[in-house]
């Protein structure tokens, strides 16, 4: 069940309904099975399968909680020769290595089955697992190292692993964060509920209006990149750094959104990523809580920055290759995750020559010009990066870099465009669409929240704001017969 679909627009008010109706000791059950749901409507001929491998996931996830909390209570008790505290890490070790060994595991055996086993190609890996085992491995892992962060009650766990928010694209939210909201459901609020369907509203508007009308050049550019000139293959390059930009910025929002009209409030996932004026900031703004699970979970656990600049450049190679993985299981993938991680040692090799040399020249660092320059740059590398991403294989990456040498200008205005659907009007609706995305970011980028400005309006004003934002979105959203919402590009991870 697609957030963009008849199906998600008819039964997610009667899950809000039915969810403020129940005494609040029956909402977690409710929104539990909501989450199961979730996985039987959506790939019902995967149903079990699915549900199996989750409930799994969530069995062995609050198992091994409850066995770490065990072993801190009876922390006292120990018979052999070694002594009490070194026998209790051991245990302790021997539950974190089992219950990650299987969660992980899972996740590893599912994405990269079919590359193992050809007979095995036509599998597919079960909704939202690459989302979920992640959750559930830092939990285990917070557990370990913080025994009062277990939670004893399986239905929170099982829930936690379930919400079906977040379930398909994430955010990859924390335990700590999410179960005591569990556990502690508020009452309805109307204006909780107004920012929750404004975000929501936005999300649409993301996904919708920009992220799919910008597909209308991109998928047909890297399906042929040959049979366009160098100036469409540069413009479907930055293009796709937009689209999936905005296609998961506004999956967040919608999640961020409905899990807001439930009572619940999930991390953010992006801060403006392309201000950024170097590609480690970038990564600090980008799929937030993907970023800093690796950093909590991989990069410190290897040292982080602590044990000198050759170990710090190792860790980011590691961490970036990982979330190449992660992403997907082609060579492409890989490629994409090393270069992020190269950008970065790099980056951090060339600062002291930079900052000589710009004091040498007088160049003004905080200047706007300077930081401007930066960002573009900083976007450029990757918008490039994102080839790898998004072209299928290593083939398609120099069919795409090799057009780039012939730039066929003269593609831009010779009716190509409008027969992919860009034409004049989509094109003026996309830059104007972009322009106010633009707008929004740099209000957020320095702690405006436009979001909160419009629902500090009258009631007439706010609500008018709101009803122009559904037709702008019925009018302009790109629609049509047999229309799947193009599934929101990273729930194929």
């Amino acid at each position: 069940m697609q957030f963009i679909s008849y199906s998600f627009f008819i039964l997610f008010p009667f899950v809000v309904l039915a969810y403020y109706l129940f005494p609040g000791k029956m909402r977690p059950a409710w929104l539990l099975a909501a989450g199961l749901f979730l996985h039987i409507w959506t790939e019902p001929q995967h149903a079990v399968r699915n549900l199996a491998v989750l409930l799994s996931i969530g069995a062995v996830m609050y198992g091994a909680g409850i066995l770490l909390s065990r072993t801190a209570e009876n922390s006292g008790e120990s018979s052999g020769a070694l002594p009490p505290e070194g026998e209790i890490r051991r245990k302790r070790k021997r539950i974190l290595v089992c219950s990650l060994l299987y969660i992980i595991g899972s996740l590893v055996v599912w994405k990269y089955a079919r590359m193992a086993f050809p007979a095995s190609r036509s599998l597919t890996a079960p909704l939202g697992i690459s989302f979920y085992a992640l959750a559930a491995a830092g939990y285990v892992i917070d557990c370990y190292r913080d025994s009062s962060r277990v939670e004893k009650n399986p239905l929170y766990c099982f829930l936690f692993v379930s919400f079906f928010p977040l379930t398909l694209s994430g955010p990859i939210e924390r335990g700590r964060n999410l179960i005591p909201q569990f556990a502690e459901p508020v009452p309805f609020s109307a204006d909780r509920t107004c920012e929750g369907l404004s975000m929501m509203l936005w999300g649409f508007f993301l996904k919708l209006v920009l992220a799919d009308r910008m597909a209308l050049l991109v998928d047909p550019v890297y399906a042929a990149p040959d049979a366009f000139g160098g100036a469409l293959v540069l413009l479907s390059i930055f293009f796709y750094a937009l689209e999936i930009y905005c296609d998961f910025y506004g999956y967040s929002c919608i999640a961020r959104g409905a899990s807001l009209i439930l009572g619940i409030r999930v991390m953010e996932n992006f801060e403006c990523p392309y201000f950024s004026s170097s590609i480690a900031l970038f990564w600090r703004r980008w799929h937030m809580s993907l970023s800093s699970w690796f950093r909590d979970y991989i990069y410190i656990p290897l040292g982080g920055s602590r044990r000198g600049a050759a170990v710090k450049y190792r860790n980011i190679l590691i961490v970036f290759a990982v979330s190449g993985l992660w992403h997907g299981t082609g060579l492409t993938f890989l490629i994409w995750g090393l270069l992020h991680g190269i950008f970065q040692i790099v980056e951090a090799c060339l600062m002291p020559t930079r900052h000589k040399l710009n004091d040498m020249s007088g160049i003004l660092e905080k200047s706007l010009s300077h930081r401007l320059l930066k960002v573009i740059f900083t976007f450029c590398l990757t918008a490039f990066a994102w080839v790898f991403f998004r072209a299928p294989g290593l083939k398609d990456v120099c069919r795409i870099f090799r057009g780039l040498l012939h730039p066929a200008l003269y593609r831009l205005t010779d009716g190509t465009l409008s027969g992919l659907g860009l034409d004049m009007p989509n094109m003026v609706l996309l830059l104007f669409g972009l322009a106010i995305l633009i707008m929004a970011d740099s209000f957020k980028f320095r702690g405006f929240c436009m979001r909160r400005k419009i629902m500090s309006q009258g009631q007439w004003m706010r609500w008018l704001i709101y009803i122009g934002g559904v037709v702008l979105i019925a009018v302009c959203g790109i629609w049509g017969a047999g229309y799947s919402a193009s599934s929101f590009i990273y729930s194929q991870f």
